[in-house]
């Protein structure tokens, strides 16, 4: 019955918190809330992810380079050097396949 009366006040005043009307001593409230809570906080966190643990394991291919990785990754793959890399040797690899055909239809003639 008190664990649930402190939820009820945690999320209490979180909300008040989220507008702005909570006072300083109320934050010291959430600090010994999660200290006196660690394994229920931890428990339920880990629930929320084996729960939804498929939205966050989705795997999609980079529309860049083609590599397979999870979504959640795929902007910052796509920044990192490995992918800039890819794309700027296809570009060379493509440049250098136009130059060839350009270099056999001059001599064609």
């Amino acid at each position: 019955m008190n664990a649930t009366i402190d939820l009820v006040r945690y999320e209490e005043i979180k909300s008040q918190m989220l507008k702005g009307k909570v006072k300083k001593d109320q934050g010291d409230y959430f600090r010994q809330y999660r200290e006196n809570n660690l394994d229920k906080l931890k428990q339920s966190a880990n629930e929320y992810y084996l729960k939804n643990k498929d939205k966050f394991l989705i795997k999609v291919d980079c529309p860049i380079c083609g590599k397979n990785m999870n979504k959640t990754n795929l902007k910052r793959h796509q920044k990192a050097s490995l992918c800039i890399k890819s794309v700027l040797k296809q570009e060379f690899l493509e440049k250098q396949a136009h130059d060839l055909e350009q270099g056999l239809e001059e001599v064609e003639p």
